[in-house]
């Protein structure tokens, strides 16, 4: 697939994903008036972050109810040189993603609330190298595309299987298209030259260089519970992600960014994903109130 015609089908996708998600948010009421805070972006993230853990200590003074996933992705090795790109189906899912360097969780999110939205969304970005009858069920290469600063389709990167099977992927056995866009990002020059604050990573390099979009921060302190909660309920209809305090109240982990892949209406608790717990151990249920307590800011793209 041309450069052209990718930006044709992605562009044909955003607008029926997106279509479907303008009206909710307008129909919650603000906390506030409709005049937007001013961010301030200062980072979190100490060298004291260990890219080798993904469960933080609990702090004293926390409730006995730490949220958070009890278990952590082993991944198995992965002994090929070639797999399916994404499951048998050739659908993207959480399940196949794992950000096993913790500090990488902000692209991971990314990619699972992506993926939660449409599977067949991210898998526009993804080309084969050679010829069209290859099999998407057992692949050694791939041809990843992705933005630019100025929203700009960036030439395609070939991608190996063997270079990236070792990062990103729950299983790179099953699946592998994690391990493949996780290269793509970190292969630009823009990557590798600007220095970004942890808190910023989301917009930067999250939903802008993967789909192509202005991603928007939200400050939950600036929203009524109502609207707290429409915002969550996009996550079915166009990605969420969030970013958490440093200091939480409820989550076991501050200082990360997690998925939102699920708002439940009946009960109004949320299904979060962990990129550092990865694959399905990644899921856990939080309450909408306890989230907005502990969460520093909503990601969403513009609505």
């Amino acid at each position: 697939m041309g450069k052209c015609a990718a930006r044709g089908a992605a562009t044909a996708l955003i607008s029926t994903v997106i279509q479907r998600s303008t009206t909710i948010i307008n129909d919650a009421s603000r906390a506030t008036s409709d005049a937007r805070p001013t961010y301030m972006f200062t980072s979190s993230f100490t060298s004291s972050f260990q890219e080798t853990s993904a469960l933080s200590s609990i702090t004293t003074g926390r409730p006995s109810r730490a949220v958070g996933p009890i278990s952590t992705l082993s991944a198995p090795e992965a002994a090929r040189s070639s797999a399916p790109l994404a499951g048998i189906a050739t659908e993207p899912d959480c399940s196949h993603l794992w950000a096993n360097k913790a500090s990488e969780d902000w692209l991971f999110a990314a990619l699972c609330s992506w993926a939660t939205v449409n599977p067949k969304w991210p898998l526009v970005n993804l080309d084969f190298v050679a010829d069209d009858d290859k099999d998407p069920k057992d692949l050694s290469s791939i041809n990843v595309t992705t933005y630019d600063f100025d929203l700009k389709l960036n030439d395609p990167l070939e991608v190996r299987y063997e270079v990236v099977k070792g990062d990103g992927n729950a299983d790179a056995n099953n699946a592998w298209w994690g391990g493949a866009f996780r290269q793509a990002v970190i292969s630009t020059s823009r990557y590798r030259q600007i220095g970004v604050t942890r808190d910023w990573m989301a917009w930067h390099f999250g939903f802008r260089d993967l789909i192509g979009m202005e991603p928007n921060p939200e400050d939950p302190s600036q929203f009524n519970q109502q609207a707290w909660d429409s915002m969550l309920r996009q996550s079915q209809s166009s990605p969420v992600m969030v970013y958490s305090k440093a200091e939480t109240t409820y989550l076991k982990d501050g200082d990360r960014y997690f998925s939102v892949t699920n708002f439940e209406n009946s009960s109004r608790t949320i299904t979060l994903w962990d990129p550092a717990s990865g694959g399905q151990a990644g899921y856990f249920i939080i309450s909408s109130e306890e989230l907005k307590e502990d969460v520093q800011y909503l990601w969403h793209l513009a609505w």
